[in-house]
């Protein structure tokens, strides 16, 4: 992995606020070339930033250094993400490390931008340990933010299973009255706003089952069994 520094003089702010430490990695894509978003984080009207910049060849573009807070994940609305739900007093740029992909948000990742990007996930973690290899701690920013899909076509799931995190959902049945992560992690799979709701299978998340049953052609109960849950592993891989 080769990375380049291009640190930024602008748009990002020096240092962490508050107790907050670098615990969550933030999967984002471009939607246009390395170039113009080298070019954008350099202008004074942009107001954005991220720590890291993943091109198509593999290259990495520091911008921000990990001790400094960039501008990638400050608008909030209508998070699923567990950090976020659990922390809605602050701004998630405090506590996250930003990494933008380039891409067009129709695409999955390039060989070498995966290689690279697995080769910088875990170079991260070699200091920060508490940012460990799970979908609480690396998430894609429409997580943080649900108007904008992002990362688009970049499976987080993918990237998580891949560096040998735990993803696959744990009970071999899932319904209407149950609690707990492996919920949250349906919820999140279905692409649902959950809000406060996240973990808990109520009508909401039962619509939103049968709906992706309807869709696939499966058994529609509501009920997310093994076969639910197997084509919904699948279609994020």
């Amino acid at each position: 992995m080769k990375i380049v520094p291009d640190f930024l003089s602008i748009n990002y702010q020096r240092g962490r606020k508050g107790p907050f430490l670098p615990d969550c990695i933030v999967i984002h894509v471009t939607e246009g070339s390395a170039a113009a978003a080298r070019s954008w984080f350099h202008s004074p009207d942009a107001k954005v930033s991220s720590h890291y910049l993943n091109q198509k060849d593999g290259t990495v573009v520091q911008f921000v250094r990990e001790e400094d807070t960039a501008w990638a994940n400050g608008r909030v609305d209508h998070p699923t993400a567990q950090l976020v739900l659990e922390r809605p007093d602050s701004n998630p740029n405090w506590w996250t490390i930003s990494i933008e992909n380039e891409g067009d948000g129709l695409h999955e990742l390039t060989d070498p931008q995966r290689t690279s990007l697995y080769e910088l996930i875990r170079d991260i973690q070699s200091r920060h340990s508490r940012i460990t290899t799970d979908r609480t701690h690396i998430i894609g920013h429409h997580e943080i933010f649900h108007p904008k899909p992002c990362p688009g076509a970049i499976s987080v799931d993918r990237i998580v299973r891949d560096l040998g995190g735990d993803t696959p959902l744990k009970r071999s049945v899932l319904k209407r009255g149950m609690r707990g992560a492996d919920v949250a992690q349906l919820q999140r799979s279905l692409g649902m706003i959950v809000g406060n709701g996240l973990g808990f299978y109520g009508p909401l998340t039962e619509a939103a089952v049968r709906s992706f049953q309807r869709t696939h052609k499966l058994t529609v109960d509501g009920v997310a069994g093994p076969l639910t849950l197997r084509k919904i592993e699948e279609m994020g891989s």
